[in-house]
């Protein structure tokens, strides 16, 4: 398969985590690779591999240190580390704690409550999606939660293509998971939490777009609503959230367009896990 890709890097203030392509070695890296030789979307709102992507996806070794408010650049790549291919559709971000384990590197994605933290879709054009970033081999940026609880969490960063989501079917899903750590003293927790599968359906807002390529469309977000925290007890969970759904001609919480560094997307101005051993911790 040519024509897609795979989280290709995870810059966490100004530290780059590089991933490992379809079936790397999970060594070196916490972002967990897919399968080998395939950077084909998942398809299906029921199917299991929108948790992290295609099967096997391997438990990466390394976590990553982030801390509340932290800064997080995710940069998907077509096969081969070029550019990302696709133009249309949204970028979001969930991120789920990593519990009953020591941490992420043994962590079961079957077993995660997942909140969602940033969602992007058009920009304040309203006809340029923030996706189109990626195509530009330019990095999309959000922040983890302030005062998020420390603890062990997935990243789970999505795309969804949605050049031939004018019908049922159409949609391609691309998830990819990093491991993290949260450090800080923060004690908030999200108030609700969905699974994957469980959190779409094929006919959702979203992921069906009959009007994609109308003038004057507007984007409504699959999925639950940005996360709310609360400090301590713990969260509800919905294996569906068609109701909270949040509709926006552009991003909800994200940043402007101006807002986005582009020499975040340059390699070699960026430090990497490698070089900044404090920045990732290995499994025990």
């Amino acid at each position: 398969v040519s024509a897609h890709g795979f989280l290709g890097q995870c810059t966490i203030d100004g530290v780059m985590h590089k991933g490992t392509g379809d079936g790397g070695s999970p060594a070196n890296t916490a972002i967990r690779p897919t399968k080998p030789y395939d950077v084909g979307p998942v398809k299906g709102a029921s199917n299991t591999d929108l948790r992290c992507g295609l099967s096997p996806v391997q438990n990466a070794a390394l976590q990553a240190d982030a801390q509340p408010g932290s800064t997080v650049d995710v940069l998907w790549v077509g096969q081969n580390f070029g550019n990302w291919i696709h133009e249309v559709g949204p970028v979001m971000a969930y991120m789920a704690e990593c519990t009953g384990v020591k941490d992420c590197t043994t962590f079961d994605p079957a077993n995660a409550k997942w909140f969602k933290v940033d969602q992007k879709g058009l920009k304040s054009d309203g006809t340029t999606w923030y996706m189109a970033d990626l195509y530009n081999g330019k990095p999309v940026s959000f922040n983890i939660p302030q005062n998020l609880k420390a603890g062990n969490y997935l990243l789970r960063s999505e795309l969804i293509a949605l050049h031939n989501a004018v019908t049922v079917g159409g949609a391609e899903f691309y998830p990819n998971c990093v491991q993290l750590k949260v450090g800080g003293s923060g004690t908030g927790v999200p108030s609700q939490t969905v699974s994957f599968p469980g959190a779409y359906s094929d006919s959702d807002p979203g992921i069906v777009v009959p009007n994609i390529y109308n003038p004057g469309f507007t984007y409504q977000f699959p999925g639950p609503a940005l996360v709310t925290l609360t400090s301590g007890g713990s969260s509800s969970s919905s294996s569906s959230s068609h109701a909270s759904n949040s509709s926006s001609s552009a991003s909800s919480s994200s940043p402007k367009p101006s807002s986005i560094k582009p020499s975040a997307a340059k390699p070699s101005s960026t430090k990497t896990a490698a070089s900044a051993p404090a920045s990732a911790s290995a499994s025990a």
